[in-house]
């Protein structure tokens, strides 16, 4: 199965806004609705969705901080990397989301 970045876009924004974070990452990591939020006003952010074939499994949002030194400032960052949580999958959901897009059958001791 082919993995693809893809632009969010009018078509898909509610599919990427309707992907589930994991319990525990709820307060750790930004809501796809807040990062396409921000993405719209931090005019540097690449906000993309992750496919497998034609589902999407997945967000990323990239960007440049121009605020600030060395080594925070002035860098490329990515700002949001997660998977689509399947809750039947447990703690290992984002880890095997990743494993069948990519199409391995297991790495280290794991199995997708």
């Amino acid at each position: 199965m082919t993995v693809t970045l893809r632009e969010i876009t009018k078509a898909n924004w509610q599919e990427c806004v309707n992907l589930k974070l994991a319990p525990e990452q709820e307060h750790f990591v930004a809501s796809y609705a807040y990062s396409l939020a921000e993405s719209k006003f931090q005019p540097t952010f690449v906000p993309l969705a992750i496919y497998a074939g034609e589902t999407m499994v997945g967000f990323v949002m990239y960007g440049y901080y121009p605020d600030g030194v060395p080594p925070l400032g002035h860098r490329y960052w990515i700002y949001h990397l997660t998977s689509n949580y399947r809750p039947e999958l447990g703690e290992d959901s984002a880890y095997i989301t990743l494993c069948e897009a990519c199409g391995w059958e297991g790495i280290k001791g794991r199995s997708a």
